[in-house]
């Protein structure tokens, strides 16, 4: 067995805090890495540290064996648990909001860095919504659920409490041909290509009168421009 020059004080240590004062045996331990320093202040390698310390610890008495044993136990715990999970300190609030209009929801969380964050929408993760806040621009009825988001570092993860999303019926729809084939969520006028006011599609600007009827708050009001509709109406409000 190759023995270094200098002489060997080996103690077992743990961040540098001595665990077994004059053991027969020295490790500095850290989480997840080790080395073996000789009183010449000398670091041998890890594969050289490796060996020396199988064939050193065989020699040992079965008692001072299970001590060592237990101490390197005790250390990787101690390494192990000095992580810090994230913690949620401000959780997301349910929010109810009008159609078409940004709803935010948002929260902040502490932790080991680096914290990453994945919002989920009815159990589903979100594409790209990545951030401790969560914008929808403009809302829409498709929107309308429950919304969690996920915090996580490198010592695991935890869920926020679940926030629910809630769309009020417009009291006032505008229905024209016209926004036939449009996106929902795209922004016109009423009628269309009028200038004034804007109304989102999907909300409170529909190209059927049945659609414009079945959005709309009892009591409401659907204004429709002039044009060809051919549509099966059953008003039950």
């Amino acid at each position: 067995m190759w023995l270094p020059k200098c002489k060997l004080d080996w103690k077992i240590r743990f961040k540098e805090v001595p665990l077994i004062p004059k053991s027969r045996t020295d490790v500095a331990l850290y989480p997840r890495h080790a080395v073996a320093v000789d009183q010449c202040g000398t670091v041998q390698n890890q594969k050289t540290f490796r060996m020396t310390i199988i064939l050193r610890v065989a020699r040992l008495k079965k008692r001072v064996w299970w001590q060592f044993a237990l101490f390197l136990g005790l250390a990787m715990a101690a390494g192990t648990a000095s992580a810090a999970l994230p913690s949620i300190t401000s959780q997301p609030q349910s929010r109810t909001n009008t159609c078409g209009v940004t709803a935010t929801f948002s929260l902040a969380a502490t932790g080991d860095a680096p914290l990453t964050y994945q919002w989920r929408f009815n159990g589903a993760n979100l594409s790209g919504a990545t951030g401790a806040s969560l914008n929808l621009n403009p809302v829409l009825p498709s929107q309308v659920g429950s919304y969690v988001v996920v915090v996580s570092n490198g010592s695991g993860s935890v869920t926020s409490v679940v926030a629910q999303f809630v769309l009020t019926s417009p009291t006032t729809v505008y229905v024209d041909d016209n926004y036939a084939g449009l996106a929902v969520g795209t922004s016109v006028n009423f009628p269309s290509g009028a200038g004034g006011a804007t109304y989102t599609i999907g909300c409170d600007a529909f190209a059927t009168i049945p659609a414009a009827i079945s959005s709309v708050a009892s009591g409401g009001t659907v204004n429709v421009a002039a044009g060809s509709y051919n549509s099966f109406i059953t008003v039950n409000k």
